[in-house]
């Protein structure tokens, strides 16, 4: 039970409608804090929908006047999209999207992508990913992914201090199954050092890797 409570003279309640209060006093631990004569409280169910995200505007010293605007899509029940703009008086136009999806308790999406061509010369574009799912035969798939296409637009566009300052970004996938004691990898990794003269990237081919624990031999004392 909660600590609040909303005690009432007479309610008249239209299901799946509105419940309609009449002398409501709202009490903390039986205390009451205020009373309101007449409140109409909605009791529709829930649904998601689709619209424009609130407008806001804002100012930066590198980027100068800040506008941005953007559309929430809904994708079913267990998936969205967002497409927004941000548009800097002294940068131009960025464009960014967001995908979510979680079509079963044991699957997870999220895709996030921005991308600007800066009047600075500091444009460019980063893809996020963060995946995970499990899959029938003990199989699980992960996906890890954040690739920039250049250090000088993750300095000037990053959202933080931390983001804006590292130099490295690593991406990795792999598929493993775990069953018993044995357990197959199949993996694919992507490191990338941002340098002043020029990034150095390191990526590890598709490797399969197979192996098992210790198990005893039957009717020997042997593992």
């Amino acid at each position: 039970r909660p600590k609040w409570e909303f005690g009432t003279h007479l309610a008249n309640i239209r299901v799946d409608r509105t419940a309609r209060l009449h002398h409501m006093v709202f009490k903390v631990k039986g205390v009451p804090l205020f009373y309101l004569p007449y409140m109409v409280v909605p009791m529709e169910k829930k649904e998601r929908s689709s619209g424009f995200v609130p407008f806001h505007m804002g100012n930066s010293n590198s980027k100068g006047r800040v506008f941005s605007e953007g559309y929430f899509q809904t994708l079913g029940r267990s998936a969205d999209a967002t497409i927004y703009g941000d548009y800097f008086s002294l940068r131009g136009l960025a464009i960014g999207g967001i995908f979510r999806a979680r079509p079963n308790p044991q699957t997870r999406v999220f895709i996030e992508a921005y991308g600007i061509n800066d009047k600075l010369d500091q444009g460019g574009a980063q893809v996020y990913v963060d995946a995970v799912s499990k899959l029938p035969a003990d199989f699980r798939l992960v996906a890890h992914a954040n690739v920039t296409t250049n250090f000088k637009f993750r300095q000037a566009f990053a959202d933080t201090f931390r983001a804006a300052t590292s130099p490295q970004e690593e991406s990795i996938v792999f598929l493993t199954q775990n069953r018993d004691s044995f357990s197959a990898d199949f993996s694919f990794q992507r490191q990338e050092v941002f340098y002043p003269n020029r990034p150095v990237v390191i990526r590890e081919s598709p490797s399969l890797e197979y192996f098992s624990l210790g198990k005893p031999l039957p009717k020997l004392p042997l593992i």
